[in-house]
């Protein structure tokens, strides 16, 4: 197995409002295993309180260091108040990739939203088949596998709301609330989050696009390799519908302010 990952990049990023970033993180990281994936190495940053230290984007002002810590030291690891795991690797967490992939955060937020919300989780893999020159057959294996999964960690996790993404991150509300275009076309929003009206005006927006209620949430994507029903949507009203969501979801971001 060669060691990095080749861009384009798959993401399934998730977002847990109730949680601090560290604990989401660690949370993930669990849930991961548990589904038999085995650990390879990871990366982060020491200091006084980093574990809990809010931070802009991934690289900051510091690098990200190896950290020598083995599988049976993972777990204190990820508790540490002094350490900060940025990245974990696995041999494989949804199983397309010719790499390692990784569980890391999403890269970057405005000032305003490192300081009022939550940083997105996101689980990185190789997403070749689902770009570049067209191949109306490449896609349908690894789909396959990307929707098993993710409905697995959906369930698992129960999140805020979880999206899946070519080549884009999964944004924060504060974020979404300066670019609700900036949601993803395939998403999962939790009926505890939004609420049921919310959800309910969510699968209305969501018309024509492949729905289905995975515990506590609904499923709605766009992309024939990621719905068992090969549905492909037209990309202008996926857009749409993903639009109008991310205003949902930018509704739920915090309205404390900074001074």
């Amino acid at each position: 197995m060669k060691r990095t990952l080749d861009a384009p990049f798959l993401e399934i990023g998730f977002y847990f409002a109730a949680m601090t970033d560290a604990d989401a993180f660690a949370t993930v990281a669990r849930t991961i295993l548990a589904r038999g994936s085995r650990f390879i190495g990871a990366e982060g940053w020491r200091g006084p309180g980093k574990r809990t230290q809010p931070f802009e984007w991934t690289h900051g002002d510091e690098l990200q260091m190896p950290l020598s810590i083995g599988a049976h030291q993972l777990q204190g690891a990820l508790e540490d108040p002094d350490l900060r795991i940025m990245e974990i690797s696995f041999d494989h967490i949804i199983g397309i990739s010719k790499a390692p992939e990784r569980l890391e955060y999403h890269s970057v937020l405005s000032r305003e939203a490192s300081l009022l919300d939550r940083h997105p989780v996101g689980i990185l893999a190789e997403g070749e088949p689902f770009s570049g020159p067209y191949d109306p057959d490449r896609g349908w294996k690894p789909g396959k596998k990307m929707y098993t999964a993710f409905r697995e960690l959906v369930l698992a996790l129960s999140p805020s709301y979880a999206c899946i993404n070519v080549e884009a991150a999964t944004y924060c509300p504060t974020d979404l609330h300066q670019d609700p275009g900036r949601f993803a076309d395939d998403f999962w929003v939790n009926a505890g989050y939004v609420g049921e009206n919310g959800l309910a005006a969510i699968a209305r927006l969501s018309e024509g696009a492949y729905q289905e209620r995975i515990g506590d949430g609904l499923y709605v994507s766009t992309y024939k390799y990621w719905n068992p029903a090969k549905i492909n949507m037209d990309h202008i009203k996926s857009e749409s519908i993903a639009t109008e969501v991310g205003k949902i979801i930018a509704g739920r971001r915090s309205v404390r302010t900074l001074h």
